[in-house]
């Protein structure tokens, strides 16, 4: 197995269990806080190989490439993703994003950065879409749950706050109407994604700096955000709860997640590498059985969606 794949799937791995502990954190935590405490423990995390070993010197187009990409990943996308699994679960969320991710990031590889685009990827993007499509959907003809997102004390209060159970029939309608409500949410991640895949590829064949890429992508993500936390409606949405201290593990992960993809970036072309790290909607699976256990609902159809979704992605690698 090529070392360009082997780093996609570590990271696709360190991903999968980023969002689902992410998840876990999530509850009673508004997603802005999560989003801070995720990025800032992530750029913790990937400036450390740097302060170990400094870059000798990096081209300015590197730098630029490499700013821009943290715009798109994780300012944008680690939001997106964030409220994604907030509102969907992992389990819905994550399939949803990495599915569209190769279908966005593989056209347009071979057309900026001359990428061979084959029939067996053509015909795993088509599974990958097929399976992100039905997971996007609401099961059971349109039968509405209690929301997945809703607080421990939401849920134990359902009959209790008139305001709790408007927002209950609310989202009930939401869901009555065919898309599951906060669908917008890993689309924009999944654009935000393979937009950043393409400028970092592109900034790493400029300069051979994972590392020192990796980092200054975060850093600006992570600007980004405390600039937005200046905003008095930003910093009234920041509300910490007191499973927070799993938002800690999630930033370290996802920490992890972007060195190895950077360095799977810096081996291989994005028409393998991205599609390899959207194998995450099995391992998020995996990592919700172990993880959530009974917070997050899923059915044989969910799990069966997401093997589409797997099936896909491994026909584009090859």
């Amino acid at each position: 197995m090529d070392p360009e794949v082997v780093l996609a799937l570590l990271s696709a791995a360190s991903f999968a269990a980023s969002h689902v502990v992410s998840k876990r954190g999530l509850q009673g935590t508004s997603v802005t806080a999560g989003l801070m405490v995720i990025v800032g423990g992530a750029w913790i995390v990937v400036s450390i190989p740097v302060l170990l070993d400094p870059p000798e010197s990096v081209s300015s187009r590197s730098l630029v490439l490499f700013a821009v990409s943290g715009l798109s990943a994780p300012a944008v996308s680690r939001a997106a993703a964030l409220a994604g699994v907030h509102a969907l679960g992992p389990s819905i969320s994550v399939p949803i994003q990495q599915g569209l991710r190769p279908l966005i990031a593989l056209p347009a590889a071979a057309l900026l950065l001359g990428e061979a685009l084959g029939v067996l990827r053509g015909v795993g993007v088509a599974l990958i879409v097929a399976g992100g499509w039905f997971l996007s959907r609401q099961p059971g003809g349109g039968t509405a749950d209690v929301p997945i997102d809703l607080t421990l004390e939401e849920a134990e209060g359902l009959a209790g706050p008139s305001s709790v159970r408007t927002r209950v029939r609310h989202r009930t309608a939401a869901l009555s109407s065919g898309f599951r409500p906060g669908i917008v949410y890993p689309v924009v991640a999944a654009f935000a994604y393979a937009t950043s895949d393409l400028l970092v590829k592109s900034g790493l064949d400029s300069t051979s700096e994972p590392a020192f890429g990796a980092s200054l992508s975060i850093g600006v993500g992570f600007l980004v955000w405390c600039v937005a936390h200046a905003f008095p409606s930003v910093r009234r949405r920041f509300r910490l709860g007191r499973d927070a201290g799993w938002l800690v593990l999630s930033g370290a992960l996802m920490g992890t997640a972007i060195l190895l993809l950077f360095n799977a970036l810096d081996r291989g072309d994005v028409s393998v590498v991205a599609p390899v790290v959207s194998t995450q909607p099995l391992l998020v699976f995996l990592f919700s059985a172990l993880i959530l256990r009974h917070r997050e609902r899923r059915d044989p159809s969910m799990l069966l969606a997401g093997g589409v979704v797997v099936i896909g992605t491994i026909l584009v690698s090859l």
